[in-house]
C-alpha cells in the first residue's frame, strides 16, 4: 500500500503550537489534512496526520510542565512541574491539540481503515 502522504512536521504546521492561536491554526490545518487523506482512502497519510496531532499535544504539554522542556536535572531527579502548568498558554495549546487528536483517532472511517490495515498486515505475516 503506497501512500500519497507528503507530511513532515514543517508541512503539517506542527512548528506552530506555542500559543493558543497558533495551536488552533496548526491543529485545524493538520485535521483538514487528516480528512483529505481519509477522503482519498490513504490510511498511512491519515495515520501520520493523527500522529502529528498527538505530537502537538505532547510537545505543548511538555513545555507547559517545564518551560525549558527538560524534565530531569543532570543528576536524574525529576524537576518539579511549573506552578501554572495546567493554566498557562501552552496548557491551553495542549488542550486544543488533544481535542483535534481525539476527533482524528475516533473518526469512524479512520477506525475502519485501521482495522482493514491490521487485517492486511496479519495476512502478510501469516504468508511469511
Amino acid at each position: 500500500m503506497e501512500s500519497k502522504c507528503r507530511l513532515s512536521p514543517e508541512s503539517a504546521s506542527l512548528q506552530y503550537w506555542q500559543t493558543p492561536e497558533e495551536a488552533t491554526t496548526s491543529s485545524t490545518h493538520i485535521l483538514k489534512m487528516f480528512h483529505d487523506y481519509i477522503r482519498c482512502e490513504d490510511f498511512v497519510g491519515a495515520d501520520m496526520a493523527k500522529k502529528f496531532l498527538h505530537m502537538g499535544f505532547t510537545r505543548a504539554r511538555r513545555y507547559a510542565n517545564h518551560r525549558d522542556g527538560k524534565k530531569y536535572n543532570p543528576d536524574g531527579t525529576i524537576i518539579p512541574q511549573e506552578p501554572d502548568a495546567m493554566i498557562c498558554d501552552k496548557a491551553v495549546s495542549a488542550v486544543i491539540f488533544r481535542e483535534a487528536w481525539k476527533k482524528a483517532r475516533e473518526n469512524k472511517k479512520y477506525l475502519q481503515m485501521k482495522q482493514a490495515h491490521k487485517e492486511l498486515e496479519n495476512e502478510r505475516q501469516s504468508i511469511l
